[in-house]
């Protein structure tokens, strides 16, 4: 009777453990400076971060577009996704399934920005190091 209802017991608490939803920070609130080759900075460049967790969603990728104020600024809110341990297992067997050369297994982050007149620059996030805090725009 005991070991049954043990049974019972670790079954309910690995059900809610595969199922609870595990919070992932793609990125964190980033304030990001866009600045002209000499390092001025350029207000009114549009600023576009797009974001993703490919090992919690299938079709990962959000983006979000601001404006830079009049010091060149912008300020991205933390970006996370939520994923069961279930969602999380599947995805990965479909993405193995997919067999997708350019396919990622991580989260993936950049921002790309233009100045008003079309002349772009852009960073990429890249895990465990410290966030980029400059783009510069080039001719």
């Amino acid at each position: 009777m005991k070991e049954k209802r043990f049974r019972w017991i670790t079954i309910g608490v690995l059900a809610v453990i595969c199922l609870y939803p595990f919070k992932t920070t793609v990125v964190p609130r980033h304030r990001i400076k866009i600045v002209d080759k000499d390092g001025h900075p350029v207000s009114k460049a549009l600023a576009r971060q797009g974001w993703g967790d490919y090992s919690a969603e299938l079709n990962a990728g959000s983006s979000e577009d601001q404006w830079s104020d009049e010091n060149g600024y912008v300020i991205f809110p933390e970006r996370s996704v939520r994923a069961n341990l279930l969602k999380r297992g599947l995805v990965l067997i479909l993405n193995i399934l997919q067999l997708n050369p350019h396919a990622s297994y991580r989260q993936s982050a950049y921002v790309i920005a233009w100045d008003p007149d079309g002349k772009s620059g852009s960073i990429h996030y890249e895990l465990n190091k410290p966030l980029p805090e400059t783009i510069v725009i080039a001719p």
